[in-house]
């Protein structure tokens, strides 16, 4: 019975790390995008964050809209944000990939310094996500190629505090710590 128990513990094991499939891609026009920012800059955390706390409190969907020397344009996607934003890391690393288990708002930096595509915010649950490298073509006659459309390159990412585990990893972690107990009680009978 309890070589039986053991391997089904086992097999549960290896379905839960065989599941875990990758980072999604975020796109620009799914379900966690929150809005766009022309031309978020400048692109300091301070700044984002306040770009973020402006848009999330249009209305859905709204503009675009100029508020001050940004325009906002904020998508038809409805969502439960907390009450405060704080962004507290930058990344610009290559890949773009927001670290499993993180909860929170993403900002995608496109096009450095030059106004092009400018920022992009998702709102995300628990998971691994990733942030798309190029924007959608934008119409940009100084810096464009064929009629004057080109797609920028994601600058960096900004995030919120560091995520907690996912409920998997929590569970495979539970299933470890629950094997030893069993192995250290056999060895002591």
């Amino acid at each position: 019975m309890r070589k039986i128990l053991i391997l089904i513990a086992c097999a549960a094991c290896v379905g839960l790390i065989s599941t875990n499939a990758g980072a999604t891609v975020l796109t620009f026009d799914d379900i966690y995008l929150v809005g766009k920012i022309l031309d978020g800059i400048p692109s300091s955390l301070a700044d984002e964050t306040g770009y973020i706390t402006t848009l999330i409190g249009l209305a859905a969907p709204s503009g675009p809209m100029s508020i001050g020397t940004e325009t906002y344009i904020r998508s038809s996607n409805t969502f439960s944000f907390p009450s405060s934003v704080t962004l507290v890391q930058k990344d610009e690393t290559d890949p773009f990939i927001v670290p499993s288990g993180y909860s929170g708002f993403i900002l995608g930096k496109y096009d450095a310094s030059n106004i092009g595509a400018g920022a992009y915010v998702w709102y995300v649950t628990a998971g691994e996500w990733e942030v798309p490298l190029r924007s959608p073509l934008v119409w940009d006659p100084e810096h464009g190629q064929n009629g004057g459309y080109v797609s920028y390159g994601l600058s960096h990412i900004s995030t919120g505090s560091t995520a907690v585990p996912e409920p998997a990893t929590l569970l495979l972690l539970g299933s470890g710590l629950v094997g030893l107990w069993g192995l250290r009680r056999k060895f002591r009978e």
